[in-house]
């Protein structure tokens, strides 16, 4: 090795070594450079910057090798051989070219050892195949471990080389790239050198047409020339790509609303938008840039302008949450403002800081939370309301209609048989009103619940048509049913809800039918249930048809119409439909009249749940509790079920309801929910207590109430009611939900009640 050093310090001119060196590092800098923008474009650009690279680098190392050999004084005249400058020149260029090549398509372990193969192999083909071009007056030759050593030492930093540019992030180890590979190429070149020996031998004639040393002075010159520039306007090109990417970051973050800043990883403030600064002044702090995230923290703290009184703990905290990967915080500026800070750590150590004032989005917060706040009380107060008014409409409308329906069981004129009849009407249309009102605010609460029950489903269409026919009789309208035989049977789905549509359905029939007849029909096919009903009435214009489920809606809504109504009952039944699953349609017939049909999803129930027709128990010796807090109340519904010949005891609130049950027993309680010093569920919840308790066997409870929304059902159920009755009461009905109690306690069917 120490040979080499002499070879470079005696045998060579140094001016031209360092020519070579520089010629050499500019050109490694260049192929380099080429090589990694190339790995970032497109497969055909990137091949096209390696061939670049290639050239480059090829070009290089022959100019790098000939310029020392120009440098090189053998002591005697020489002069080259044209074709072997020649042929070395193609040498290098090839194999460059194809080391630049492999090292991208190449991936794993074999990539450095292909690169430093094909490299090595270029460069040293070049090398000696250019030496023996040298045309002088004597024999050269070479020592083998000089030979080997070229190889060896040149593979090596070619191997470097390649491994410091695979850390593209730094900048500082792409220039320690280019100097080991300039150092394989000029280390291979003199340890080679420092190898060669030449004999003089006056036999030996300089060939005629052997290039000078000026002319390959000149080749070499002007080579060399071309790859410096090729090296300026790389840099110049890597230069202008980083001011335009610059330019366009640069602007891209000043476009940006939010406050944006680049910390490197010495967390020195390198970039920030205007918008960063103006956050950062208004929470007392200045950007400079250059100055590191601590030193700008401590002149805002000297200057005064930020967190006075606690500027310690301040500071701790704002660099405590920086060390943090993904960091957020949250600062308040001396006028209230309030700003977010987001940190996030870079690949190299760097941070992304943002900040974004949210004081406007914090006082939007606060206004949606006290909208909904008050949307929250408005709709319980809505809640209430209804409830309340529930409870107080349907109190007087139980004793008016009870009273109406005992008037009617008694020996009458025609003409009070008449106002009777007048009384029993109104009161239905106002409970059928009510009963409208309330389930419209359920719905639109999301608070109806539907229930899936075996029914009979023929029997349940009679039993709403023998309901309404007084109503169509006294228009001379005969209301007639027809039954296929697949509907005329049982099925699972909620009784009471098709019950309420179909009572709707025949009664805006009847309504609006003056001459003719209303048919309710029901047909069952594979996959649902259609229940229609047709009528010979008015009809609809088909431009009002989308108005017919609108509520408060009539095809008819002028000041004269004929018929009243209030709008919901269409509307209310669409809505319940399809709660179910199922849909009601509209149509005309061209004979006059309409059809609306109710098409529901019911299943047939399974086996094993039909019972045979129950007749009404004999209730000659039944002993019945009736609660209520009011005494007209508890004297309707006494006189009802005494007409049945029930015994009855009443009961003012839930306390006296507990102790008259477990005093004397009954074989019925009545009981009313909303009552003094105990209420009607917590009553019943007691007694079902000490049924168990005493072993008693189960009493039948009934809840008989104006609270009749969903939730006051369910909660009669939750606590041990075996029916929720609402009022007002109408005796048949009620005798049947007693029916169902008696055969079937605790039954699917009593719940629905």
């Amino acid at each position: 090795m120490f040979q080499s050093f002499l070879c470079v310090s005696h045998q060579h001119n140094p001016w031209l070594v360092l020519m070579a060196a520089a010629v050499s590092l500019a050109a490694s800098f260049t192929t380099l450079w080429m090589f990694v923008t190339g790995a970032d474009r497109g497969e055909r650009q990137g091949d096209l910057w390696r061939l670049y690279a290639g050239l480059v680098g090829g070009s290089g190392i022959w100019a790098t090798h000939f310029i020392c050999m120009l440098a090189f004084d053998p002591g005697m005249a020489v002069s080259y051989d044209p074709v072997g400058a020649a042929i070395s020149l193609l040498i290098a260029l090839t194999f460059t070219s194809a080391a630049v090549f492999m090292a991208d398509r190449i991936k794993g372990r074999l990539r450095l050892p292909v690169w430093a193969l094909l490299f090595v192999t270029g460069v040293g083909a070049m090398h000696y195949y250019g030496t023996l071009a040298l045309r002088t007056a004597g024999v050269m030759s070479w020592d083998p471990a000089y030979v080997l050593a070229s190889v060896v030492v040149g593979a090596a930093l070619a191997v470097l080389s390649m491994h410091l540019l695979d850390d593209r992030g730094a900048g500082r180890r792409f220039l320690l790239a280019s100097l080991s590979l300039t150092l394989s190429v000029c280390t291979l070149h003199f340890i080679g050198m420092a190898g060669l020996r030449i004999a003089p031998d006056p036999r030996i004639v300089v060939p005629l047409g052997a290039l000078p040393r000026t002319v390959i002075a000149l080749w070499v010159g002007g080579l060399a020339l071309l790859i410096l520039l090729a090296a300026v306007c790389t840099v110049a090109l890597a230069a202008k790509a980083r001011t335009s990417a610059r330019k366009l970051l640069s602007g891209a973050f000043e476009a940006t609303p939010n406050g944006l800043a680049y910390f490197d990883a010495n967390d020195r403030l390198v970039f920030c938008n205007e918008a960063y600064q103006r956050g950062q002044a208004a929470l007392g702090i200045t950007s400079e840039i250059g100055l590191t995230y601590a030193e700008i923290l401590e002149r805002a703290v000297r200057s005064g302008g930020a967190a006075a009184g606690r500027e310690g703990e301040w500071m701790a905290d704002l660099l405590r949450t920086r060390r943090d990967a993904s960091s957020t915080s949250e600062q308040q500026s001396a006028d209230g403002r309030v700003f977010q800070i987001f940190n996030n750590h870079t690949a190299d150590g760097g941070i992304v800081s943002s900040s974004m004032d949210i004081t406007e989005l914090r006082q939007q917060a606060l206004d949606l939370t006290v909208a909904r706040d008050a949307a929250q009380a408005a709709d319980r107060a809505k809640s209430i309301f209804l409830a309340n008014m529930s409870h107080e409409l349907r109190t007087p409308m139980n004793r008016v209609m009870g009273v109406a329906a005992l008037l009617a069981n008694e020996p009458l004129t025609e003409r009070q048989a008449e106002l009777v009849s007048i009384i029993q009407a109104s009161g239905s249309g106002l409970d059928r009103l009510l009963a409208d009102l309330l389930d419209m605010s359920s719905l639109d609460a999301g608070a109806i619940s539907i229930q899936s029950a075996p029914f009979h489903l023929g029997a349940a269409v009679h039993q709403v048509c023998a309901l309404l026919a007084p109503q169509g009789a006294q228009k001379g309208l005969p209301l007639r049913v027809a039954l296929d035989a697949g509907a005329d049977q049982r099925v699972l789905g909620d009784e009471s809800r098709i019950k309420q549509i179909l009572t709707n359905l025949v009664s805006n029939a009847i309504k609006f039918t003056d001459n003719g007849e209303v048919v309710v029909s029901a047909l069952a096919s594979a996959e649902d249930v259609t229940i229609s009903v047709t009528d010979t009435g008015i009809g609809f214009d088909p431009a009002d048809k989308a108005r017919l489920f609108a509520r408060f809606e009539q095809a008819d809504g002028s000041s004269t119409r004929r018929f009243g109504g209030s709008g919901l009952g269409l509307s209310v039944s669409k809505d319940l439909a399809e709660r179910m699953g199922g849909r009601i349609t509209a149509e005309n017939r061209p004979e006059g009249g309409s059809v609306f049909a109710l098409v529901l999803p019911l299943a047939l129930a399974p086996e094993g749940t039909d019972r045979a027709d129950r007749a009404e128990p004999q209730q000659d010796s039944a002993r019945a509790l009736v609660v209520d807090d009011n005494s007209t109340n508890q004297r309707v519904l006494s006189l009802i079920l005494k007409g049945a010949g029930i015994e009855c005891v009443l009961a003012d609130d839930g306390r006296q309801a507990v102790e008259l049950w477990r005093a004397e027993g009954f074989d019925l309680v009545f009981m009313d929910i909303q009552m003094p010093v105990m209420d009607g569920v917590t009553a019943v919840r007691t007694i079902r207590a000490l049924e168990a308790e005493l072993g008693r066997p189960k009493t039948p409870i009934i809840m008989v109430s104006a609270n009749a929304q969903p939730h006051d059902v369910h909660e009669s159920q939750s606590a041990g009611a075996d029916a929720h009755v609402a009022k007002p009461v109408s005796a048949g009905h009620l005798f049947e939900v007693i029916n169902r109690v008696v055969n079937d306690p605790g039954g699917p069917e009593a719940a629905a009640a």
